[in-house]
């Protein structure tokens, strides 16, 4: 081979081995609790009689919430997939294919991008893959909770744009499979519905014809109409405990109605904290609990790459922001859907920060996913490669520094 070729393959041999390294580790690890609790209420449709139960036992005296019909066949899947006792040990495994999944799709969304805005695809992906091994993320990406099917469903909606559907039959299983995906995200979880401008922004930038626009928009709407019921119906509690628990972790829309200047104040308080979801991924010693082994080791090395960490992300938020104000980021004429779809991701991020009062570590899992496509969409192509190599770098940092840590756990057991 080569010296050019050996350059041209290094860095995916490299990429490679850090995939692997990372998936083992994410592997060996015990299953957060909350993982097999949010399967269990999702996947007892048949032993329930089609209701939908609830974790708080104070909460049981209520009327019972029905499945509703909509979400049936997803309830079904999950019931075929987690139903058992010993669907417990595929937690994991679920989980880590989903994360192959969801890199799948990152790197067909990522050839799109790039065609449009004439970027080198290889490039890119191995650059954007890179920041996937920052942290903790190697284990908040492959865990199993409902972050992680969003996540899917957003690469999906944000990719369909960019097929070209030429014949009858293909615009019709396009507007089949956007309304398929629309089912599944918005019978995930609640925080769905911050991200439904963009579902909208890319249901009417399919390449479909007008008529089968209106059709998917009006279902993915009504899905998430359905979204908005059941999960208001489904976390309504009259225990007192419950339902401060339930605030501490989100504002309720009504609250703006009820008391609009302690609820903006509020809500202020919490955009300050958007910081949060970059501050989850970082290594530490304690995590809150204790979803990954207590850990120590390199006290110097864990706070320098932290701190690269967190100011990677600054740059790449900040060469965002200059992307989209000075509309530098694309060769050309400027395609409407990119634009829609940065939106329909700032909003969707922004409204998550600014109603959650508490900013969880899974919550990360969806965030920076998203960010991450903001930068591949509105970077500059030159800033862009040069992130990309800083992101592989300090990838592999992490990885090692992460191995070099949680050893001692892995000897001991």
């Amino acid at each position: 081979m080569t010296s050019k070729g050996i350059q041209r393959t290094a860095p995916l041999i490299w990429c490679a081995c850090l995939l692997v390294s990372s998936t083992l580790m994410a592997l060996i690890w015990p299953i957060f609790t909350d993982e097999v609790a949010w399967k269990w209420i999702t996947s007892r449709f048949w032993l329930d009689s089609g209701q939908a139960i609830s974790l708080y036992p104070q909460c049981l005296s209520q009327k019972p919430t029905n499945v509703p019909f909509l979400f049936i066949p997803i309830r079904i899947l999950e019931a075929l997939l987690y139903g058992t006792a010993q669907s417990i040990f595929l937690l994991r495994w679920i989980g880590v294919l989903n994360f192959f999944c969801n890199g799948f799709l990152f790197w067909q969304l990522t050839q799109a991008i790039a065609r449009v805005r004439r970027l080198n695809p290889k490039e890119t992906f191995l650059g954007i893959s890179a920041i996937g091994f920052f942290g903790v993320l190697p284990f908040l990406l492959s865990m199993n909770r409902p972050e992680q099917v969003l996540v899917f469903c957003l690469l999906l909606f944000a990719w369909f744009p960019l097929v070209e559907a030429k014949s009858r039959i293909q615009k019709w299983g396009l507007s089949f499979g956007f309304c398929t995906v629309s089912l599944l995200f918005f019978s995930q979880h609640a925080k769905g519905l911050f991200f439904l401008p963009l579902v909208l922004f890319s249901s009417w930038s399919l390449q479909i014809s007008k008529k089968n626009r209106w059709i998917v928009s009006a279902c993915a709407f009504a899905l998430a109409s359905q979204c908005f019921l059941f999960f208001t119906e489904h976390t309504q509690c009259q225990n007192q405990f419950i339902q401060e628990a339930f605030g501490k972790m989100m504002i309720s829309p009504g609250a703006i109605l009820t008391s609009p200047l302690e609820t903006f104040l509020g809500m202020v308080q919490n955009g300050f904290h958007v910081v949060d979801y970059i501050r989850n991924i970082l290594i530490s010693d304690v995590y809150p609990q204790q979803w990954l082994p207590t850990n120590y080791g390199f006290s110097l090395g864990t706070q320098i790459v932290n701190g690269l960490i967190q100011l990677f992300f600054v740059l790449w938020i900040s060469a965002c922001a200059w992307g989209i104000l000075t509309r530098a980021r694309i060769d050309g004429a400027v395609p409407t859907f990119l634009n829609l779809m940065g939106l329909g991701i700032v909003i969707g991020v922004l409204g998550m920060a600014v109603f959650q009062s508490g900013k969880s570590f899974y919550d990360s899992a969806l965030v920076v996913p998203l960010v991450i496509i903001l930068g591949i969409t509105f970077i500059d192509k030159e800033v862009m490669r040069l992130l990309g190599k800083g992101a592989f770098i300090l990838g592999t940092a992490s990885v090692g520094l992460m191995a070099y840590r949680l050893w001692p756990s892995v000897k001991n057991d």
